[in-house]
């Protein structure tokens, strides 16, 4: 059976995560389990020690989570954080991952990014990373912010059965920018296109105007009152990266309500 991957570093954050895993593992019908990933920076603390000590905080944990406890389990690893996660990943048969964080700002963010951006970024499954406590069965309204492309297919696929899984409605979204030079006409009629070759349900086509896309869709978000924001993540392209980033990247690091559901276009 598949199985829905939470890292997990005792956080507040982590447990909104781990809660919103257990919910989804009913949905999908799936295992969850828990990584915890120790890092070893202090050298004077064993090693043996060090992880005993996480595994009996986490069999505690376990015992408070609102789920069967035959469809959860966990692991302690050391390593770094995201290598290690990647490893995980590319070893089990892995539904989705799910992510508690708090985003990040400030200087940090432009050297290192935070976990949650770098393992959006790398993850060949979808990702939803959240930041505040969610009931799913209150979840109506998910944007699914596109650019249209061709190469979407997969991602698509399985964004649509999280949308029937969740019973929610789908806000097709494009960004309009006055940079772009194209008419909402001709965009309407590309996403006219769009939605019928992927034969979506329970949907509708909506398009903003803004200054970039990312203010385009916090605004749409903000408007409607979104539970979910639904993008695809698109390859780094050398320092140009640094500079513009991703708009799914940073979506995550900067939305304040809404979950964020993502999955690469490298997957």
């Amino acid at each position: 059976m598949k199985k829905i991957l939470v890292p997990y570093d005792f956080s507040p954050q982590a447990r909104v995560g781990a809660k919103m895993a257990c919910q989804l593992s009913n949905l999908y019908d799936c295992f969850v389990e828990l990584i915890n990933v120790v890092g070893f920076r202090n050298e004077t603390i064993i090693r043996h020690e060090l992880i005993a000590q996480e595994e009996d905080r986490l069999k505690a944990l376990i015992k408070e989570l609102p789920i069967v406890k035959d469809r959860i389990t966990f692991r302690v690893l050391s390593g770094k954080f995201l290598s290690t996660i990647l490893e995980v990943l590319s070893e089990e048969d892995v539904e989705m991952m799910v992510m508690g964080t708090k985003g990040s700002s400030g200087i940090s963010e432009w050297v290192l990014g935070s976990n949650a951006e770098k393992l959006v970024h790398y993850c060949n499954r979808p990702v939803l990373t959240i930041k505040h406590a969610m009931s799913l069965d209150k979840v109506k309204k998910i944007v699914y912010a596109t650019d249209l492309a061709d190469e979407q297919e997969k991602i698509v696929k399985e964004l649509k059965r999280f949308q029937k899984n969740l019973k929610a409605h789908l806000y097709i979204l494009a960004v309009l920018m006055d940079e772009q030079n194209v008419s909402r006409g001709e965009v309407r009629k590309r996403m006219v296109e769009f939605a019928q070759k992927h034969q979506f349900e329970n949907y509708s086509l909506n398009t903003i105007n803004d200054i970039n896309e990312e203010e385009g869709i916090f605004s749409f978000v903000s408007g409607i009152n979104a539970d979910i924001i639904a993008m695809a993540t698109h390859s780094r392209r050398g320092l140009n990266y640094l500079f513009k980033g991703s708009v799914a990247e940073s979506i995550v690091n900067h939305v304040k309500r809404a979950a964020v559901w993502t999955m690469s276009l490298r997957a």
